[in-house]
Order: structure tokens, then sequence, then C-alpha cells
């Protein structure tokens, strides 16, 4: 929604633009002539005067005939609303949001390719409420989310200098809709570049959650599959058992060594594509951490 006002906002902002660009043109070669400022004058009056004069005849017509009032209401708002959209849908996005990193992602992820940025926001849903998928991503979550206690740093096979740590919480296991939340702690120096590298890492583990097999053009196709072959060791895809921590934790950790080999080709591609990579758009939360394999240094308050 965020996204939607902003294309709507910079409309208006450039129709404002345009409307001062040409007065501030027009005004200095109009100068004195009078001619020309007293037809403009006229011109604008007479539009003015002609929705006044429709208006004034429509109304008495109307009356208190609620049924006409309401039918016009709604068409009008109709008509307001469609055009919007409309102006809305073709402004086209260079940076990355959620939505447009889960298109390309998962394009890339399954077919090997990245789709352009027009392609991508033609794709890309205006309402949030039709994203798929039943696995939400919580970035900058509170510690306490990710880590009990220093024991459980023991559980993430992540390298030492890794700026965020992921857990997998699964609420339903089914095989064909997995739902939970993949909560997300960061550390307060992560990057442009990690985020990006973090949300890939979530998309290949909500890819391996609700797939069987991959498509032979995945480009990680032999690594994910035994990501895959993981869950499947569980009867109907998730077992007769539900997941535990350490096996959720597996799952993320492998999906993590994935997510490391294939970051320097999607980043080359969403580049070579051209997307901006210096920034994005994800919603996250404020909370950060710092912490170390000899143990914890957490501040739940910190916040930046």
């Amino acid at each position: 929604m965020a996204d939607v006002a902003a294309k709507d906002g910079s409309q208006e902002t450039l129709v404002n633009l345009i409307g001062l660009v040409v007065g501030t043109i027009i005004t200095p070669l109009i100068g004195d002539n009078q001619m020309v400022i007293w037809t403009l004058f006229l011109i604008f009056t007479c539009c003015h005067l002609i929705g006044l004069v429709v208006g004034t005849i429509i109304t008495p017509l109307i009356g208190d005939n609620q049924m006409v009032i309401w039918t016009l209401f709604l068409i009008f708002t109709c008509c307001h609303l469609i055009a919007n959209y409309k102006a809305v849908s073709v402004v086209r996005m260079d940076r990355l949001n959620h939505a447009r990193f889960h298109i390309a992602a998962q394009d890339f992820l399954q077919c090997g390719s990245i789709p352009g940025i027009p392609t991508t926001n033609g794709r890309e849903p205006l309402l949030m409420l039709l994203l798929p998928g039943g696995m939400h991503v919580q970035m900058g979550c509170q510690f306490g989310s990710v880590i009990t206690s220093s024991a459980d740093l023991h559980l993430f096979n992540f390298d030492a200098d890794e700026r965020y740590l992921m857990r997998l919480h699964l609420t339903s296991a089914s095989a064909s809709r997995p739902t939970g939340v993949i909560s997300v702690a960061l550390h307060p120096d992560i990057s442009a570049d990690d985020f990006i590298r973090l949300a890939l890492h979530a998309e290949i583990v909500k890819l391996c959650l609700s797939v069987k097999k991959l498509d032979i053009a995945s480009p990680c196709q032999k690594e994910m599959t035994a990501v895959i072959d993981f869950i499947q060791t569980y009867d109907g895809g998730f077992g007769d058992r539900m997941l535990t921590k350490a096996d959720c934790q597996q799952i993320v950790n492998m999906s993590y060594r994935c997510s490391q080999r294939l970051f320097p080709e999607f980043l080359s591609g969403l580049q070579a594509k051209g997307w901006l990579t210096d920034a994005v758009q994800f919603n996250v939360d404020e909370w950060r951490a710092v912490w170390d394999k000899q143990g914890v240094d957490a501040d739940p308050t910190k916040r930046r």
C-alpha cells in the first residue's frame, strides 16, 4: 500500500510540476498582452460556468431521488478509482519491495531467469491481499523470537560474521500450503546486499517447503533438491510427526548454503536487468541485536 500511495503521490507531484513549468513559461510570454490575458480568462471562466450550468440543470432533475444520487455517486467513484488504478499501474519502480522481490526470486529459483522491471511491475499485485503464499517473513524481529538461549546459537550453521540469524516457525505443515513465520534477527551493521541475500534465503526456504520437485532449469537444483528430499522423508511431505525445532533449523541451514552459492549470480542478474540494489524497500521492524558464538550480547531495547 505504501508503494501505491507513493506512485499516486508521484503522479500528482508531476502534474503540479508540469503546471508550474507551463505557468512559468507562459507568464513572460503573455506579459502585458491584454488580448491573451482576457482570452484565457474567458476560456477558463466559460469552463467553470458550463460546470455550474450542468450542475444546476441536473440537480432539480435528481431532486430527492436517492437511487439516482447513489447511482451517479457510484459511477463517478468507480471511474475515479479505475483511472487512478490505471495511472498507478503504468508506473515502473526500479527498487525491490517484498512483492517485486518475490516475483524476481521465484522466477530465478525455478526458471533460472530474472524478469525485467516492466514485467515485474506488471505482475506486482497492487493489493497486498492478492499476494500468494502462507509463509510470512518477519525481518528485524525481537532477538528472543530467534534465540532463546546461548545454546541455540550452536544450531546455526551460518558464517561467523553473518549479519542475520533466521529461524523457521511452522504453524501448519500442510504439504500443499505450509504456513508459519520465518523470523529474522538483524545486526546493526546489516547492508542492502545482506538484505537481498537474506530475502533470497527466505525465498529458498519457502520454495522448498511448497514443492515436491524442481524443474531442471533451476540454477541450484542439486542443493535445493537435498532440502526438499529432507522434507519429503516425512510421510505426506511432513510425516507422522511435526518438524522439530532442530528439523526446522536444519532446513534453514541447508538452504543457507544454497543462498550463499546463488547470491552472486542473483545479484548480478538483478543489476543487469536494471534493478537498483543499493537500497531495498522491505518492510523491516526496528529491532537490532549483536551476537557471537561464545554467547549473546543482545539488548532487546536497542532500536535503530
